[in-house]
């Protein structure tokens, strides 16, 4: 068995964007040495690096606390991509158990604490069997915050057009059951440890 190994200069070559960078032109020079949509496929607009490289980069960006959204932009671009849909440049986010309403190509609802919400070029949601694309500059935007202090915003769309295609097979299932059966929001949701004997 090969046990997949991350090339050292691409951990060195985040290391030196993130030291460098400053945060007016740091998403400029992701974008510009393919470490923004680092695990994306290239026919999809991305650099065809794997999620183990993606990994190794956020790892970077995380020791320099470099304030951009790449796992947000990446995990965005794989699902659009997965729905045969195009996203624009940009930094992107994503939501998922997206409780919207779709008629065509128009889209209402609200989605809460949108990781990067108001940065944006596009919010990828799936939901009620659809992948969307939404423009966050047609939503009315509460800005919030987690407790990094990274936005986590509430946008709202009322008949909003989008480009909207059918989820791929196995991606609208919701979110994971629990052993009791209770469906897991973010929260842990096993059932408690049994008391000791």
């Amino acid at each position: 068995m090969t046990v997949p190994v991350v090339d050292p200069d691409l951990v060195e070559l985040a290391a030196s964007v993130f030291a460098d960078a400053t945060d007016d032109n740091l998403w400029d020079t992701l974008e510009q040495t393919g470490l923004a949509r680092l695990a994306v496929a290239e026919d999809a607009g991305g650099s065809g690096g794997s999620l183990l490289d993606l990994a190794a980069v956020l790892v970077e960006a995380g020791a320099a606390a470099a304030w951009a959204p790449l796992a947000e932009t990446d995990l965005a671009c794989r699902l659009a991509a997965t729905a045969g849909l195009e996203v624009p440049a940009g930094p992107l986010t994503f939501a998922l158990d997206a409780p919207l309403s779709v008629d065509r190509d128009t889209v209402s609802g609200t989605l809460a604490r949108v990781p990067w919400g108001r940065s944006a070029a596009a919010v990828v949601a799936l939901g009620g069997g659809s992948v969307v694309v939404l423009d966050p500059a047609t939503a009315t935007v509460v800005e919030g915050t987690n407790v990094a202090e990274e936005p986590r915003d509430t946008l709202t769309w009322s008949s909003a057009a989008a480009t909207v295609a059918a989820a791929p097979d196995g991606a609208a299932a919701g979110p994971p059951s629990s052993p009791s059966g209770r469906r897991c929001r973010g929260r842990c949701c096993w059932p408690a440890r049994p008391a000791a004997p």
